[in-house]
């Protein structure tokens, strides 16, 4: 990396849908909730949230 270059953070993308169900324990979504505890430690604390929406 050349030295004058800020460092990347890493980027992580969610798609919306799918309702509560994720929250509410339904078993089609115990994969992604998974992924979703296990990512947070790997990434780190972020620096900045960014937020797109067409709504």
């Amino acid at each position: 990396m050349n030295p004058k270059s800020p460092a990347l953070s890493p980027v992580l993308f969610l798609p919306h849908g799918g309702g509560p169900l994720p929250v509410l324990g339904d078993k089609g979504h115990e994969k992604m909730v998974s992924f979703l505890k296990e990512i947070t430690s790997e990434l780190g604390e972020p620096a900045a949230i960014l937020v797109i929406s067409a709504h």
